[in-house]
């Protein structure tokens, strides 16, 4: 049977901060439709992102559009990281839980298995609680069914958690 398990420690970072930055990201993008008077004209001007020696300045739409643009496509990919990350912690959750319930309860492997778990929820359980997909889903998900899709392995991988947490304390 196939036994690799990822870094549940580096699985929760990175979801946490997929998951924060789309929501920052998804954020902005509010504030921009609600106060299009906002604009980073001036950092784009004076930033390296055009070349001066054109000699032409960042109008305020272009330079909205290009940050809304931009932004977008960041969350989108953000947002879809920490939904990759949340379906990977629930495939080795549930990889796990069914190697765990193979086993014997007595000898070393079952021990090392259990102590697996352990690492595992203490890990990826404050990083569910911290991010909150189960309710606000991964961040930047421009589409009802996208958001409902992440909620929903969440809400799964919370479920292999809780089983995960009685095993352990049996």
């Amino acid at each position: 049977a196939f036994k690799f398990s990822f870094d549940a420690v580096a699985i929760a970072k990175g979801l946490c901060r997929c998951s924060d930055a789309s929501r920052a990201i998804e954020e902005r993008l509010h504030v921009m439709k609600s106060h299009p008077e906002d604009n980073i004209t001036k950092m784009l001007n004076a930033s390296h992102v055009f070349d001066r020696s054109l000699g032409y300045n960042v109008s305020e739409s272009h330079a909205m559009e290009l940050e809304r643009n931009y932004l977008v496509e960041l969350g989108s990919s953000l947002g879809n990281c920490a939904e990759k990350l949340t379906c990977l912690a629930l495939q080795d959750a549930r990889r796990m839980m069914a190697n765990l319930t193979s086993m014997s309860e007595s000898g070393s492997s079952y021990n090392q298995s259990t102590q697996e778990l352990a690492y595992f929820c203490g890990a990826i359980t404050p990083a569910l609680e911290h991010t909150q997909i189960e309710t606000k889903g991964v961040g930047c998900a421009f589409t009802d069914n996208d958001k409902d899709s992440s909620k929903a392995m969440a809400q799964a991988l919370r479920k292999e958690l809780e089983k995960m947490t009685s095993l352990l304390r049996k």
